[in-house]
């Protein structure tokens, strides 16, 4: 199905913006609305070639979100594209669907995962942490927090999430391949500007309370990070590209504080963006080091699919470049009839990492999003 999308989309026109995403919701139409860091402005795409009676105005293509699920590489991401303009996301809100035969598309079919509890928790993390310190390695052990609420509105929530997180990428979609997603990433995976061909990214790696302030990072964070930043170099080094690389600063999200250092460079004329974004992904900060070690560890500990968490989502401009972010901080949800949503939220596990604070970890960077999915009113 050929698809559209909507850039740039003012403040005035949100209210447009989440009404056309709960009318793609409703008719089960792929589409992704999202919010760039720092931005006042929305953009918002269509899995339609064109709205129903539209006001005439002429698509622009060239632009898309794009998908990718857990360990998917680029060439097999998903992409909703073209332009939609705010006259056309009004006119899609507006339009009676159901005289469209063919425009709608059955929705993926999400099965809910196994909720673990703290004591088995703590049993795969203790077990995880032994396996890292024979290797001096790192892996990224994720769990499920589950809820339903049956007055969701998906939209509404989405709206709320990207206000109270402005400097990170929010994103809400939903395709027949990966249901619907909800999240906000503060997380850069690959930046590629095609003026200049620099491409950035960042070792976004070490967690800790907000209240810490500008107090000293302690050892086990430093050394995840750096398990990140390392990895990182060597892919760019692969190419023959010796990257810039920042000094590690703080940076909050809600109620937990980061470690993050910013990596550049200037991509030489012969190597493609795709080709570092699939060497860089996933990164240590979301799977671990050695790679392969840390995959075996997930998938003998984990007992969910992790599908889109993990993986990457972001804008390509086929004139300016992309912006991608890891899909972190985020929610698969059915949106009907129990609106069961599940939150998926992880942590770096080193040699010598406690399993109560591992949890708490990850109880503190789910909070906010759980708090806004479990609102009734």
């Amino acid at each position: 199905m050929a698809s559209t999308s909507g850039n740039s989309i003012g403040k005035n026109c949100g209210d447009i913006v989440f009404k056309a995403a709960r009318k793609c919701l409703g008719f089960d139409i792929p589409f992704a609305v999202c919010h760039l860091p720092g931005s006042d402005t929305l953009d918002f795409f269509c899995g339609l070639e064109t709205s129903p009676h539209s006001s005439g105005d002429t698509p622009e293509k060239g632009k898309s979100f794009e998908i990718g699920k857990w360990l998917a590489p680029w060439a097999d991401r998903i992409s909703i594209g073209t332009r939609l303009t705010p006259s056309r996301a009004a006119a899609l809100e507006a339009s009676d669907l159901s005289d469209c035969p063919g425009l709608s598309s059955s929705p993926a079919m999400t099965h809910p995962d196994r909720v673990i509890s703290r004591d088995e928790y703590s049993a795969a993390v203790s077990a995880i942490t032994g396996r890292c310190r024979l290797r001096d390695g790192k892996t990224v052990y994720s769990r499920v927090i589950a809820g339903t609420n049956p007055l969701l509105d998906i939209p509404e929530a989405a709206r709320e999430l990207f206000r109270a997180f402005p400097d990170s990428f929010g994103f809400l979609y939903s395709t027949p391949r990966t249901g619907c997603w909800l999240g906000a990433s503060p997380e850069t995976l690959l930046d590629f500007d095609a003026a200049t061909r620099r491409v950035s990214t960042m070792a976004f790696a070490g967690t800790r309370p907000a209240t810490c302030g500008d107090a000293p990072w302690d050892d086990k964070n430093l050394r995840e990070n750096r398990f990140v930043a390392d990895y990182i170099r060597d892919k760019f080094r692969q190419l023959a590209i010796e990257p810039e690389t920042s000094s590690p600063r703080t940076v909050r999200y809600g109620v937990i504080q980061h470690l993050r250092r910013d990596i550049s460079a200037i991509l030489p004329p012969d190597v493609d963006f795709t080709h570092l974004l699939d060497l860089i992904n996933p990164t240590p900060a979301l799977c671990g080091s050695p790679l392969e070690d840390a995959l075996r560890d997930i998938r003998d500990f984990e007992l969910h699919t992790r599908d889109c968490y993990g993986g990457f989502v972001g804008i390509h401009d086929a004139r300016r470049g992309f912006r991608s972010f890891v899909n972190l901080r985020s929610a698969r949800i059915i949106p009907s009839p129990q609106g069961y949503f599940e939150i998926l939220a992880g942590g770096g596990l080193l040699n010598g990492s406690d399993p109560a604070s591992e949890w708490a970890e990850t109880e503190s960077k789910a909070s906010r999003l759980l708090s806004i999915l479990s609102k009734e009113d």
